[in-house]
C-alpha cells in the first residue's frame, strides 16, 4: 500500500528588511573591508546619495581613506575630478579627519564628528567658526606656546568631546596653570588625554602636588604622563584614569610602583587591629583602576622597569618593549615570574629583546603565557620568532579558546612557516593574524591568502603587508 507523505505546511517567507534600515546598519560597521562588502550586497537602485558617493570614490582612492573615517586631505587630492561627489561624501560622513589648512568651507560642510590635529602656533590662527565644528581635538604646545593663548581659542570649540593636550612639564611650575586648565575643559567634554613632557621633572612641592591631583579629579582624563608622586596622587583621586604609558622612564615607573605598594607597619611591636585594618585597606586600594600598563625601558633600566609589574595585578592589558637584547637574569628572575602573576590580563604585547632567538627561552616563555587563562590578544613583534618558535606556539593557541588576535609582525618567519601559519588560520577562534615584515615571499603570501579564502570558517583578517597595517591601524 502506498503511503502518501504528509508535508508540513510552510509559512510565509520573512519579509526583507527595508533598504533604509540596512543602510543605517552599515554605519555601525567599523572595518572598511566589511563595510564595502556589505555595501556591494545592497541594490544600487534605491541607494542613498552618500553611499553612492562612497562607491564612486572607492574606485579613485584606497577604501580605508573613506571608511570608517574620511581623510579629507588625501581623498580630495586623489579625487580632484569628482568635486561634487567628494563634497557629497563630506557633508554626510559621520566621521571626518580635517587638517589645520583645510578650506574653511570644508569645516562648514562637515555634519558628523570632526577630528583635528594641530600645533598650538597654528591653532591660534583658526577661525572661531571652524573651531566650533570640531568634536575631537589634539593640540601640541610643547614648543613654548602660551597656555593662556591656547585656552582662549579652545573656548570657541563649543562642541568638543575629546581633547588631547601636550604640555611641557615646566608649565606645572606656573601658578596660573591649573585655573587655566579648569577653564579650558568644556562642559561637553567626555574624555581628555593630558601629556606632560620634559627631560627632567622640575621640583614641585607637596602642596602643589595635591593641588594638581585635586584639579585632575574634575577632568574626564583617560591617561596622563606625570611625575611619580603627582601621578600616584592622581590615580588615587581620579576615578576615570585607566591607562599609563612609560617611555624610557624606568625610574618613574619604579617610583610609582613603590608608592603603590601596600602599607606595612614597620614598628617593632605586636600588631593590633589598627595596623591590620590599615594594611588590609591599603592592599585593596593599590592601583585598582589601572587596566593598561605599558613600559618601554632603556636597556640599562630594564630590570627596574619589570619590577613595576609587581603592583599591576589588576591590569587587563600589559605591553613591554625591550630596546636591545634582554639579559638572561632579567628574563628568568624578572620577566617570567612577574608576567605569570598577571592573572587577570587579557592582552599581552612583547616586543624586542630577541625573546625567541634563544632556543632555551622559548619553552619557559610559552609556558608562562599559557598560564594566563584570560588571554584574548597576544602580540609578539620583533622577537626573533622563527618556524621553530611558531611550532612551539601552536599548543598555546589551542589551549586558549578565547585567544582571538595574534600579532607576529617583524619576525623571521620564512616560507617554511606556511604550513604552521595555515594551522593558525584554521583555528576557529582566531579573528585576526598579523604577519607583516617577515621573510615570506610573494608566492607564500598568495598561498596563505588563497587558503584563507577557501577555508570555511568564521571571518578572519589576515595582514600580510604594511599597507594592510595602515588600512586597519585603528582596529
Amino acid at each position: 500500500m502506498n503511503v502518501t507523505k504528509r508535508l508540513k505546511p510552510t509559512g510565509p517567507e520573512p519579509a526583507a528588511l527595508p533598504q533604509d534600515l540596512l543602510e543605517k546598519i552599515l554605519g555601525y560597521l567599523d572595518m572598511h573591508t566589511t563595510f564595502f562588502a556589505a555595501l556591494d550586497a545592497l541594490p544600487t537602485v534605491a541607494r542613498n546619495p552618500f553611499l553612492l558617493a562612497l562607491s564612486t570614490l572607492r574606485h579613485e582612492c584606497p577604501p580605508w581613506l573613506l571608511w570608517p573615517m574620511l581623510y579629507v586631505r588625501d581623498v580630495s587630492a586623489e579625487t580632484a575630478g569628482l568635486r561634487a561627489v567628494f563634497e557629497c561624501a563630506l557633508s554626510s560622513h559621520p566621521r571626518v579627519q580635517l587638517e589645520s589648512n583645510s578650506p574653511v568651507r570644508y569645516f562648514d560642510m562637515a555634519s558628523g564628528d570632526v577630528h583635528l590635529t594641530v600645533d598650538a602656533v597654528v591653532l591660534v590662527h583658526l577661525s572661531a567658526a571652524s573651531l566650533a565644528t570640531v568634536t575631537d581635538l589634539t593640540v601640541d604646545m610643547t614648543e613654548g606656546q602660551s597656555l593662556q593663548g591656547v585656552a582662549a581659542h579652545l573656548a570657541h570649540a563649543r562642541h568638543l568631546r575629546s581633547l588631547c593636550l601636550s604640555l611641557n612639564i615646566r608649565e606645572l611650575a606656573q601658578e596660573d596653570t591649573l585655573p587655566i586648565l579648569r577653564e579650558t575643559v568644556s562642559f561637553s567634554l567626555r574624555s581628555m588625554h593630558l601629556k606632560l613632557l620634559g627631560d627632567r621633572t622640575p621640583f614641585v612641592d607637596e602642596a602643589m602636588s595635591r593641588l594638581l591631583a585635586q584639579a585632575l579629579v574634575s577632568f574626564p582624563a583617560m591617561s596622563r604622563y606625570l611625575a611619580a608622586r603627582l601621578l600616584y596622587d592622581a590615580i588615587e583621586d581620579a576615578r576615570k584614569l585607566h591607562s599609563v604609558h612609560f617611555f624610557a622612564s624606568s625610574d618613574l615607573a619604579c617610583l610609582l610602583s613603590a608608592f603603590g605598594q601596600p602599607w606595612t607597619c614597620h614598628r617593632l611591636h605586636e600588631h593590633g587591629t589598627r595596623c591590620n585594618e590599615r594594611a588590609t585597606a591599603s592592599a585593596e586600594q593599590v592601583f585598582p583602576k589601572i587596566k593598561a600598563w605599558t613600559i618601554e625601558p632603556r636597556s640599562s633600566e630594564t630590570s627596574r622597569a619589570l619590577r613595576s609589574l609587581a603592583v599591576m595585578t589588576s591590569a587587563r592589558r600589559c605591553s613591554m618593549t625591550f630596546w636591545g637584547e634582554l639579559d638572561e637574569t632579567d628574563f628568568v628572575t624578572e620577566l617570567l615570574p612577574r608576567l605569570g602573576r598577571l592573572s587577570r590580563v587579557q592582552s599581552v604585547a612583547l616586543s624586542g629583546g630577541q625573546l625567541f632567538e634563544n632556543a632555551s627561552r622559548i619553552s619557559p616563555l610559552i609556558e608562562t603565557l599559557r598560564g594566563l587563562r584570560h588571554l584574548t590578544s597576544l602580540r609578539l613583534s620583533y622577537t626573533g620568532l622563527t618556524s621553530d618558535g611558531l611550532r612551539s606556539l601552536l599548543p598555546l593557541v589551542a589551549a586558549h579558546p578565547q585567544l582571538a588576535h595574534l600579532y607576529l609582525s617583524g619576525n623571521d618567519l620564512a616560507d617554511d612557516a606556511v604550513p604552521l601559519l595555515k594551522q593558525v588560520i584554521a583555528t576557529s577562534q582566531i579573528q585576526s593574524l598579523w604577519i607583516t615584515s617577515n621573510e615570506l615571499t610573494d608566492d607564500a603570501q598568495d598561498e596563505l591568502l588563497d587558503y584563507t579564502r577557501q577555508l570555511r570558517r568564521s571571518p578572519l583578517y589576515l595582514a600580510l603587508t604594511l599597507i594592510d597595517c595602515c588600512e586597519n591601524e585603528g582596529e
